[in-house]
């Protein structure tokens, strides 16, 4: 079978964007379990004792601040377009650094530079492995509490998955629910997926040297209205959860994993059906992708 080159731009139905653009997408019914979970709750450090008052976590933005990490995020994709068999699974990692760099009036631009993207499980042999480049990108506008300036734009909503700061001061085992955005892209419409990320203070704890609050948290999206000129089936989950460690004096983060799922059905409209067949055998109109991945921070 043909499939016209534009399914990977206009028919693109964007379920989870990592640092060099990559999306993917399948079946939303049920909870997600990601395979990375064990490596998100591996981080464990010296537990001190409970703070006397509720915990406030902000970043530090001051003039001249400036913090580094290096970043490593595994991505394993799988996809099925219509009339194709299964994909193999396809593993990318990306290593970089990402680095937060005060602009001024307590704001943080944040630096994302790419090292190396190794690409695995290519259809292709002589291409099972293989090594990009990328270049820098800048996200402007972080402000000291987490938020950015838009919820729609697909990087700032990454970066709302690795560091989400609760709203208020927290006690130890409390907890703070925050309303989530995933941009998904439907067949060229820009929509939403409407969720919460729950985050729960589990502790103050030692990590190098520092005095860190513990942050555990879940995220979990799974609500998508279609317009009614949409005329297609659409099912779409994302289930993640978190750890990192705040550095409170400091106000920067020390360290930060996370575990996120995504999973998405859709029917393909009878109008890129058309464009695809090449005899008259019908062709099963549902595509489907999922994707799990790790995203690790980690500072000097």
């Amino acid at each position: 079978m043909m499939v016209p080159n534009e399914r990977t731009s206009s028919i693109v139905l964007a379920a989870a964007v990592t640092f060099c653009g990559a999306g993917s997408i399948a079946n939303g019914s049920d909870r997600l379990q990601s395979a990375h979970t064990v490596d998100v709750v591996a981080a464990n450090y010296e537990q001190l004792p409970p703070p006397t008052e509720p915990v406030t976590i902000r970043w530090n933005f001051s003039d001249g601040s400036e913090y580094a990490y290096d970043l490593r995020q595994t991505f394993d994709s799988v996809s099925v377009f219509p009339g194709d068999e299964p994909e193999e699974p396809t593993r990318m990692i990306n290593l970089g650094t990402l680095e937060f760099k005060a602009q001024g009036n307590r704001v943080a631009k944040i630096v994302f530079t790419q090292n190396d993207t190794i690409i695995e499980g290519m259809p292709d042999d002589e291409n099972s492995k293989r090594t990009l480049k990328g270049r820098p990108m800048v996200v402007p506008g972080l402000q000291e509490d987490g938020s950015m300036p838009s919820a729609q734009n697909q990087q700032s909503t990454l970066f709302r998955l690795l560091f989400p700061l609760p709203p208020e001061p927290l006690g130890v085992g409390q907890t703070a629910t925050i309303p989530f955005q995933f941009p998904v892209n439907v067949f060229g419409s820009p929509l939403s997926a409407d969720g919460r990320v729950k985050l729960t203070l589990t502790g103050l704890v030692y990590v190098r040297g520092k005095t860190c609050a513990q942050v555990d948290y879940v995220v979990e999206v799974d609500e998508v209205e279609l317009p009614e000129e949409i005329a297609t089936e659409f099912d779409f989950a994302m289930s993640g959860i978190g750890r990192y460690f705040f550095d409170i004096e400091a106000g920067r983060l020390v360290e930060s994993s996370s575990a996120v799922v995504t999973s998405m059905e859709a029917e393909f409209p009878e109008e890129y059906l058309s464009e695809m067949a090449d005899d008259d055998a019908p062709i099963d109109p549902t595509m489907s992708m999922s994707s799990d991945i790790l995203i690790q921070l980690t500072s000097d």
